[in-house]
């Protein structure tokens, strides 16, 4: 049979849910012959992925490059059907996807009318928590409710089917995009390829939704990033401004005020959900619009956010950077939004930066012994992971070492104490450690190193801990042995024996 369409899932650390998405691929109503699967694996995976992928006896394309819509490109670049469908590896299609899907776009062409693609309907899987039953309520990953938005609509990349001769033309998604990538696809697809999409609600995809309300922020805080770029993008067609921006915020109140007046449990689950999603969209938002770094990125998009074209007056007058200073409401909100993703992040900011301060003087106060039983016996916020408690702790803690009286203390000894203070190791055994290394030069060097291990391997630390034939680790504790052992000085008057 002929190869009708290809399925393409990006993937970074998907180990938890990957196989399941493969097997229900596997498993699709369609002729294994009509269907081909492609696993891209972003470069930046630090799990299995890619082996789960192979065993099963998929595509796999290993990448250099990161980010989900340049691993997304490299799928459409391999696709040899002339219809590309897209999933995600936290999604488990239904058997009747494809069928579905290809069915709708081969019903839609009867007419004659040039088909772009067609989007299914997405639900979520197993969502018991507060928050993923707020998305299926809300209808977040609706793609009936996007595609009929009066301005700007779009079909969510999760379930959706694109012709690949369209996607080609159009230079398929763009990778500068930290999300939203599929809202300025389709954009750019209308406008350039043009065409019909088709809404298939029998194109049924399951989703695993964000767990818990801090895991629900970090990613709205990711979709406001990719809205502010959307706008940078289309700047031509939806300008911005700090009055449409001082708007937003005050729209913002009637909302709060809604959260805190509705009953507990589910009846207030919308209320409260909605301000939650809109006030961690905004801080995403004001983090990346306002940002001089990302506008400079974004300098000279017009309206398909290609080079060499105006990108909209704000941005060619450098209004934005003259008003948002470090001192400002919303400079210090944009500095601020690009480190606090969820509530919990701004007092363990403070209390790391506290531990920053005193970190010298207790050092130089407590005995050693004293010093290391105080930082063990320390509270420490939760993490489902140390390796997730590791990335929020540096996370927290650049900004205070990039301070202008602080920088003399962003040295490996600072980052490790910060890190074995904070870090949550969970079952896992972590452990502070400390070396030398010596150079063999006129007069000799010794240089110090300082690390976190866990459970044997380098948490954190310089490279030189990983692998190094001159570094040679001191014991923090060391064990005196006997003969090593001196004793005590004779008191006043006695004689030595």
């Amino acid at each position: 049979m002929t190869l009708r369409v290809s399925v393409v899932i990006p993937v970074l650390d998907g180990r938890a849910t990957l196989g399941d998405c493969l097997v229900a691929l596997g498993s699709q109503s369609l002729a294994k012959s009509e269907y081909e699967v492609i696993v891209c694996v972003d470069e930046a995976t630090r799990d299995d992925s890619e082996a789960i992928a192979l065993r099963a006896g998929v595509t796999v394309l290993r990448l250099t490059d990161h980010g989900v819509g340049r691993v997304r490109n490299a799928g459409i670049r391999a696709a040899s059907a002339p219809w590309v469908a897209f999933t995600d590896a936290d999604c488990l299609p239904t058997r009747s996807w494809l069928a579905s899907l290809l069915a709708a776009v081969e019903t839609a062409g009867t007419s004659g009318e040039a088909v772009l693609g067609a989007a299914g309907r997405t639900i979520g899987y197993r969502s018991e928590t507060a928050a993923a039953r707020f998305v299926d309520r809300s209808g977040g990953l609706s793609a009936e409710r996007h595609l009929s938005h009066p301005r700007y609509p779009w079909a969510p990349p999760g379930n959706v089917l694109y012709a690949r001769a369209a996607l080609i033309a159009v230079g398929g998604f763009d990778g500068r995009y930290v999300t939203y990538e599929g809202c300025d696809l389709y954009t750019r697809l209308v406008a350039g390829a043009g065409g019909r999409m088709v809404y298939e609600p029998r194109a049924v995809v399951m989703h695993r939704h964000r767990v818990g309300w801090r895991a629900y922020t970090e990613q709205q805080i990711g979709y406001g990033k990719g809205y502010a770029q959307f706008l940078r993008a289309h700047a031509d067609v939806a300008p911005w401004s700090v009055g449409r921006e001082a708007g937003a915020w005050a729209a913002l109140i009637p909302v709060a005020a809604h959260a805190a007046l509705a009953p507990r449990g589910d009846g207030g689950l919308l209320a409260r959900g909605s301000f939650i999603k809109r006030s961690a969209q905004r801080i995403g938002f004001v983090a990346t619009y306002w940002s001089p770094r990302d506008r400079r990125r974004w300098r000279g998009a017009g309206t398909l956010g290609t080079p060499g074209t105006p990108g909209g007056a704000l941005a060619r007058k450098g209004l934005v950077a003259r008003l948002s200073p470090w001192w400002t409401p919303w400079g210090a909100t944009a500095r601020l939004a690009r480190v606090i993703r969820t509530p919990s992040d701004l007092p363990l900011l403070l209390r790391i930066g506290w531990f920053v301060v005193r970190v010298p003087s207790d050092m130089e106060r407590l005995h050693l012994d004293a010093f290391l039983d105080g930082l063990a016996a320390a509270a420490r916020p939760r993490a489902s992971d140390p390796w997730s408690s590791r990335d929020r702790i540096a996370r927290l803690r650049a900004p205070w070492l990039r301070l202008p009286h602080f920088r003399r203390r962003d040295t490996c000894y600072i980052r490790a104490l910060t890190l074995y203070r904070f870090v949550d190791g969970g079952s896992h055994d972590v452990q502070l450690r400390v070396g030398a290394e010596w150079f063999d030069r006129p007069g000799g060097v010794l240089r110090g190193h300082a690390w976190v291990d866990i459970d044997g391997t380098v948490l954190e630390g310089p490279l030189e801990s990983e692998a190094h034939a001159r570094l040679q680790e001191i014991a923090l504790r060391p064990s005196v042995a006997p003969l090593m052992r001196r004793e005590p000085p004779p008191a006043r008057g006695a004689r030595r024996r």
